[in-house]
């Protein structure tokens, strides 16, 4: 079992970073004051809170971040479009 449903100080971290990219998500493109209006930023954030999760707790890193995030986490690559042209010309 994981640290995230172990430690609730562990949890709590881990919430608040998830709670703060919802926001960012939802509010991405409705032009309201908390509208970044920078997809790419709002990406590269989240790749950032994906990394402090990890160090967190591995095992809920694991369960929440697809395939390609982890990738991308790894070869600390943070914007998808770069990481996919590069992922490309590499196969």
């Amino acid at each position: 079992m994981s640290k995230y449903y172990k430690d609730a100080s562990v949890r709590k971290k881990i919430d608040a970073l998830l709670e703060i990219n919802a926001c960012i998500q939802a509010n991405m493109g409705t032009k309201s004051m908390f509208d970044m209006k920078n997809p790419i930023a709002a990406e590269q954030i989240w790749y950032q809170f994906l990394i402090e999760i990890r160090k967190m707790d591995e095992e809920f890193y694991q369960a929440i971040a697809t395939r390609e995030e982890k990738e991308m986490v790894t070869k600390k690559i943070y914007n998808k479009r770069r990481f996919r042209e590069q992922q490309a010309v590499t196969v």
